[in-house]
This record gives structure tokens, C-alpha cells and sequence, in this order.
């Protein structure tokens, strides 16, 4: 067993990013490699548990907000295309209508987003800064670090925390 120690938020990461090479190369991957990677992007979350869970709330609370804002203007353009159909107005109304809803709704996002992303940080510098270690058989280990030298880089959009999970991995003990 090798042990890689990580900061939850990393690990997180590292979770979503062994998911999703797993679903997007399975055709390429060996069988084992595939069972291999899956069951440890499984077992990251599990020692992970109260960041993903934290991670979770948030995003659900993104989803609902969202939701709640798409129902209300979809009512409004419900609304105001009948009116298109009984009062006969002009097809430019229509496409005023579908302009301020677009508008509506990205300024909705985008207010959302703000509100939500001190949580997000607050979850990243409390919890997410936590060290967690992860147990890895060597043969696990070995294939999280060669597909992750393959595939990860199509994943990170922060290449140094890239390069920081990479050398956590490859200098396991």
C-alpha cells in the first residue's frame, strides 16, 4: 500500500477527473484499469465525504435557485406570447420577448453565481484545505499516475494544482 496525501479539495478533484477519464476513454483503457480507477474515484469521495457533501448543498441550492427563475420567465414568455397570438402584434415583439427573457435569464446566473460563490469559498478554504491520506494498492497507484500523465491535462484548467496532484501521486510512499 502507498499512501498520497492531499488537501480534500485536490482530492475532490482528482475524484471528478479519475471519473471522467474512466468515461471518456473506457474504449481505449485496459478492463482492469478501468476497475481500477473507478474504484478509487469511489473511495476518494468516501474519505471526502463532508467536502463533497458541502460541495453538494451548494450546487443543489445553484440547481434550485435556477429552476426557480427558468419556471417564473417561462410563465412570463407563456404570458406574453398569447398575448403575440390575441392582439396580433408583430413577430419583432416575439423577438423582444425571446431577447429580454435571454437577458433575464443570464443576469439571473449570474446573480446567482455571486451569491453563491463566497459559500464556495468558504468551503474550499475551511474543509477544502484539510489534508486527507488515501491508501493506494501499488497497481492502482500505478495506473491513477499513468492515465493521469495521459488524460489529465484535458482536465485541469489550473495547471499548477494539476502538476501539485501529480507529484503528490507520483512520490506516493
Amino acid at each position: 500500500m502507498k499512501i498520497v496525501t492531499l488537501k480534500k479539495k485536490d482530492a475532490y478533484d482528482l475524484s471528478l477527473v479519475l471519473g471522467a477519464i474512466v468515461n471518456e476513454q473506457t474504449p481505449t483503457l485496459d478492463f482492469k484499469d478501468i476497475i481500477r480507477l473507478q474504484k478509487e474515484a469511489n473511495a476518494i469521495v468516501a474519505s471526502i465525504k463532508n467536502f463533497k457533501d458541502g460541495y453538494d448543498v451548494i450546487v443543489e441550492e445553484r440547481t434550485q435557485l435556477g429552476k426557480i427563475a427558468q419556471n417564473k420567465l417561462s410563465s412570463f414568455k407563456e404570458k406574453e406570447m398569447k398575448k403575440v397570438e390575441k392582439d396580433g402584434l408583430d413577430a419583432g415583439y416575439k423577438d423582444r420577448v425571446e431577447e429580454y427573457a435571454k437577458m433575464v435569464v443570464d443576469d439571473l446566473q449570474n446573480t446567482i453565481n455571486v451569491d453563491l460563490q463566497p459559500k464556495f469559498d468558504k468551503l474550499y478554504s475551511a474543509i477544502g484545505e484539510e489534508e486527507v491520506k488515501l491508501e493506494m494498492e501499488e497497481d492502482t497507484l500505478k495506473a491513477t499516475v499513468d492515465n493521469f500523465e495521459k488524460f489529465a491535462k484535458e482536465k485541469y484548467t489550473n495547471k499548477s494544482k494539476m502538476i501539485e496532484v501529480y507529484e503528490a501521486l507520483s512520490s506516493a510512499k
